[in-house]
């Protein structure tokens, strides 16, 4: 599964989504039926109108709303947003080698890397270069 995360991705926003989801299973809103078949596994083999009758749990709205940002569970989702928040900032390097090649004190001095959110961009006199993290769906 691909992670559809925001850039900066917050907890308390997502627990909102959470609660959100479960809010309209109750109001039986057809988009968050078909989130809960698609990405509840305690839903698989449900019919619309058998979820639509269940009275689901904040648990299963948070279980729902990991799986379908990517993860296989809301403590995997919890932990890698708590990880990402744990990196953010300005990192220098106290040694900086490339392909191997331990580059000069000076290179190294001046080059960085700042993280926010999934977003990481690194800066040296060379180049920049700017990526996203990725996280991984074990099980």
């Amino acid at each position: 599964m691909k992670t559809t995360l925001p850039a900066r991705p917050n907890l308390d926003h997502l627990r909102r989504q959470a609660k959100a989801l479960l809010s309209a299973l109750e109001s039986r809103e057809k988009e968050a039926v078909v989130t809960i078949l698609k990405h509840l596994p305690a839903a698989k083999g449900m019919t619309e109108a058998k979820v639509m009758e269940t009275r689901f749990l904040l648990a299963d709205a948070q279980s729902a709303i990991a799986r379908q940002n990517g993860f296989a569970g809301w403590p995997h989702l919890a932990r890698h947003v708590d990880q990402l928040r744990s990196l953010e900032g300005t990192w220098s390097f106290c040694r900086l080698e490339i392909d191997g090649i331990v580059m000069p004190t000076g290179v190294s001095e001046a080059s960085r890397i700042l993280i926010d959110g999934d977003r990481f961009r690194t800066e040296s006199p060379e180049a920049t270069y700017e990526r996203h993290f990725q996280h991984q769906c074990r099980g």
